[in-house]
């Protein structure tokens, strides 16, 4: 529950090999012109590759300007 409420005031989130072994996950909304969320953004990677922090500092400001972007265009 606090991972949920978390991820609703940070507006994103973030999994650490919890749907597979080796993968690191950040997803951000998509929301329409009323601000509802209608879908969400993610991209994945190979944790050796990056790790959590990095995927959250490094790629979540670009993921977040192209779902804001693409919800711009709702």
């Amino acid at each position: 529950r606090d991972v949920i409420l978390r991820a609703r005031e940070e507006r994103l989130a973030i999994t650490d090999e919890e749907l597979e072994e080796g993968m690191v996950a950040l997803a951000v909304p998509v929301t329409d012109h009323q601000g509802r969320t209608v879908a969400a953004m993610s991209v994945s990677a190979l944790r050796a590759r990056i790790s959590p922090d990095r995927l959250k500092s490094e790629l979540a400001p670009v993921l977040r300007e192209y779902a804001a972007a693409l919800s711009r265009n709702l």
